[in-house]
């Protein structure tokens, strides 16, 4: 099993060291043989990302177009441009808008990004969509079933609201942390993201291992 699923090695090998060290233990065999055996696990991003041209489009598609529903596009341009993380836009309210720099701070972050255009037409479209449900629902993303109540939309409308565009969450939020990580220093990122060093520097990427989509 270790030898043929080489991407799953470390995974397998913390299991069966366990059964051999508990049988080791308890005398039902006289010497460990997984000791000696080590796995490599690889570290940092290997996984999807979107090339500039996919970036463009959807762009494109997010600033200019009206006919689609304003969460795909606020969802879309947020995580494209600001690295928002399903949960800072599940919680993000009214709270968050600074309108008098205009500004708006993600929910766990520290720091207040300026707003650009883009974003901030897709954020009103937003506004102006809850006002129509008639909710009290102080939450940005209002869908019918959160209308009535005060809570946040689950993480199942974010992916339901890329799904016009082709896109899972989680390749949308790993793009722009992915450029940034191999540009800036971890530090200021983990200011600027509201991250972990350890949560940052897994995006350091490994180019054979990176697939564009």
């Amino acid at each position: 099993m270790l030898a043929l699923a080489l991407a799953r090695r470390a995974f397998h090998l913390v299991g069966v060291r366990q059964f051999f060290v508990h049988a080791h233990h308890s005398r039902a065999v006289l010497h460990d043989p997984m000791d000696p055996i080590t796995a490599v696990q690889q570290r940092g991003f290997h996984g999807l990302a979107l090339t500039p041209a996919r970036q463009c489009t959807l762009y494109e598609r997010w600033a200019t177009r009206y006919d689609i529903h304003p969460h795909e596009a606020f969802f879309g341009l947020a995580a494209l441009l600001h690295a928002a993380a399903i949960t800072e836009l599940r919680r993000f309210t009214d709270a968050d808008i600074d309108p008098d720099r205009p500004s708006v701070r993600f929910p766990g972050r520290s720091v207040h990004l300026p707003r650009d255009s883009a974003t901030w037409r897709a954020l009103q479209r937003c506004r102006e969509h809850r006002r129509r449900l008639g909710t009290g629902n102080r939450h940005l993303l209002v869908t019918r079933f959160t209308r009535t109540h005060h809570g946040p939309a689950g993480a199942a409308h974010v992916r339901d609201s890329l799904a016009p565009a082709g896109l899972l969450p989680r390749v949308l939020r790993s793009t722009r942390p992915l450029a940034l990580a191999d540009e800036l220093d971890v530090k200021i990122l983990t200011v600027c993201l509201g991250m972990s060093s350890a949560g940052v520097a897994h995006y350091r990427p490994y180019p054979k291992l990176t697939r564009p989509v």
